[in-house]
């Protein structure tokens, strides 16, 4: 019955090996385009959850030349203090089911594994967060941290400037998903 089946024989994935080694449990089908669509859309819900809260007017989408998406907006951005010795913004793109959506009274448009997922199916990954004057930038890929938080020095960007010029969050990323094969997932 049970022969042969031992505690050696039980994996424990991190959260990012998890959603690469099962992607359409996390974003759906990745073969038809919706779950890069889900990613994309991760990302603008995260926007719009901001404008309902009164603190974002613009939102942009860019389908870049090499295949990225980025988005932007002139939300109130990312939080980068310290959680336990970590950015609250490594933990977002990180952790599963992290961020602020939690919160009550929110207008939250989805509420789903979030940031994490993105970063997990993602050959490459830059934040750019433009908050209290200063300008950060934290790289990911596949999941993990390829470089540290980066203070890329003041930032004077306001809501008055163009929309390029006032926004205070940029991601930019290169999505896995159109490189999966149904059958054929790997690392």
């Amino acid at each position: 019955m049970a022969e042969g089946y031992t505690t050696k024989d039980i994996v424990i994935l991190k959260s990012h090996q998890a959603i690469r080694k099962r992607p359409c449990i996390y974003v759906g089908d990745i073969d038809d385009g919706g779950g890069l669509y889900d990613m994309i859309m991760t990302l603008v819900d995260n926007s719009v959850n901001e404008h309902l809260e009164g603190y974002c007017s613009n939102i942009a989408v860019h389908v870049l030349a090499n295949g990225a998406v980025m988005v932007e907006d002139d939300g109130r951005g990312i939080p980068i203090t310290e959680i336990d010795g970590i950015s609250s913004l490594e933990f977002m793109f990180t952790k599963l089911h992290c961020g602020g959506h939690s919160l009550p009274g929110l207008h939250v448009l989805s509420a789903g594994a979030g940031l994490a997922t993105l970063c997990a199916l993602s050959e490459w990954l830059t934040v750019e967060v433009f908050r209290d004057d200063r300008h950060w930038r934290k790289t990911f890929s596949r999941g993990e941290k390829s470089s540290k938080l980066t203070d890329m020095g003041r930032t004077f960007l306001s809501g008055d400037a163009p929309l390029l010029n006032s926004l205070h969050s940029r991601l930019e990323w290169l999505s896995q998903c159109t490189l999966y094969k149904r059958h054929d997932i790997r690392d």
